[in-house]
């Protein structure tokens, strides 16, 4: 089984995904290639790690399984009735670097496609705990039963096979990801080709965000719940109700981090006006475009970078070398910064470039001095929602947040956000005054910066 390098001298680029007559698309093992090199630049170093994806995805295309993308159109539509239903949505919780250490197995997610499968249709051996702090728990013990462990994943295929729609809830027909980054793409991928379930072509947030209350459904009033987090070990906690998608994202955030900082997690599924009006559509081809772009390059010999830059629209921040990297675990997530220097060769006056993190690439400063706290807003180069990405300079290969090291010759792009995300709805929750409050600060941003052109 090649990995993306290795496939490098034996598979000829394409230009385009091959679709049949109704858009849809059936991945060969260099498209499965192409989305995990494209998920990983634009998952802003966060949704950890897309080697382990990687691996995974090939293991099932060379096990005879099948990943087919579908329009978002699709689902629902007239003449398909293998669609007519919801859209599941799902995503690893938790820290980068403890998701690449302690790695997953797949059966989280299985899990909690069964546990928001029974919530969903009301399966009556749920029962509702006490509300706390804005949240409706199920009591535990009543999703033990949807853990199945690795080897036995028939078990959960015949499960979704079994459930029948009713006049309320549809069954569940399709797959999509919580968010376009590293692994958290990949992962449904394999999880659909396991369960026979197609995947649609959009997600939750056109990149990927550290918190749960940025998947862009939430911010345009999709419900929150029923919603099911699963660990490693089989521990299942869900929720049957929430008063806000924050107080959600807070208390499994809290679960999450008393699993040992991993867990899957699935939320309620989403209709198709949901996926039409309220996703961001047309994220995988999105994501096969800029991987495609990078490996052509690198079997032409030329610059990857400039083909990232060129595909997205982006910018160069910087083009140098890591010289500071403090990035430690806080609160459930890799909090804390790394610095750029660049190239004498490209700027000579060897600027510096301070990056903030927050699991993913949050914003960055040029920095003028050696102050720990320079944050001037005029050295605000570029913050969220838009894209901050890393990728090692010679290749183009990104480099998520666990992966950082000092030394590392990587060049910054900025890439602009989904409009989406750029909304006044949304900005509250994914833009500078999130993420860049004025108290840390020291200065009031509203609106988020990108840059006019590339420096590096």
């Amino acid at each position: 089984m090649l990995g993306c390098e290795q496939m490098l001298c034996g598979v000829p680029p394409a230009t385009e995904l091959e679709k049949n007559a109704e858009g849809d698309i059936t991945l060969d093992a260099y498209g499965t290639c192409c989305i995990v090199r494209g998920a990983a630049i634009i998952g802003c170093g966060g949704g950890g790690s897309p080697k382990l994806g990687e691996i995974r995805c090939l293991r099932a295309l060379s096990e005879g399984k099948k990943i087919v993308i579908v329009q978002p159109e699709r689902i629902c539509s007239e003449g398909y009735p293998e669609l007519d239903g919801v859209v599941g949505n799902l995503a690893f919780m938790g820290v980068p670097e403890v998701i690449k250490e302690k790695l997953v197995a797949g059966a989280e997610l299985r899990a909690c496609v069964r546990g928001v499968q029974k919530m969903w249709h009301g399966d009556p051996s749920i029962k509702e705990g006490q509300k706390v702090a804005g949240i409706t728990p199920v009591v535990d013990g009543c999703l033990d039963d949807v853990y199945v462990a690795p080897g036995m994943e028939q078990a959960t295929a015949d499960y979704i096979a079994a459930v029948t729609p009713n006049s309320e809830h549809q069954r569940m027909v399709a797959l999509m990801p919580l968010e376009v980054g590293g692994m958290n793409c990949i992962e449904p991928l394999v999880l659909a080709a396991e369960l026979g379930l197609v995947v649609v072509d959009c997600d939750g947030m056109g990149r990927a965000f550290p918190e749960y209350q940025m998947f862009c459904p939430f911010i345009y009033g999709a419900p929150q719940c029923p919603c099911v987090l699963v660990a490693p070990d089989g521990s299942v906690h869900a929720a049957t109700a929430a008063d806000s998608a924050e107080q959600l994202e807070r208390y499994m955030r809290l679960k999450c981090v008393e699993l040992g900082c991993i867990a899957a997690i699935g939320g309620c599924p989403l209709s198709k006006d949901d996926l039409m009006t309220k996703s961001i559509r047309g994220s995988l081809t999105r994501c096969y475009e800029i991987g495609n772009a990078v490996l052509r390059a690198r079997r032409a010999n030329t610059d990857p970078v400039a083909a990232i830059v060129e595909k997205t629209d982006g910018r160069i921040v910087v083009r140098g070398k890591i010289t500071e990297n403090c990035i430690e675990i806080l609160e459930g997530f890799s909090r804390g910064k790394f610095v750029v220097q660049a190239f004498a060769s490209v700027d000579p006056a060897e600027s510096r470039y301070r990056v903030h993190v927050q699991n993913e690439f949050i914003c960055c400063f040029r920095v003028h001095s050696n102050d720990e706290n320079d944050r001037n807003p005029d050295n605000l180069v570029v913050c969220a929602p838009h894209l901050i990405t890393a990728v090692d300079v010679e290749t183009g290969y990104p480099i998520t947040t666990e992966e950082l090291r000092v030394g590392q010759r990587v060049a910054i792009i900025a890439i602009r956000a989904d409009p989406l995300l750029l909304t006044p709805q949304a900005l509250p929750v994914v833009g500078p005054t999130y993420f860049m409050p004025e108290k840390q600060y020291g200065f009031k941003l509203s609106e988020p910066v990108f840059p006019n052109q590339s420096t590096g």
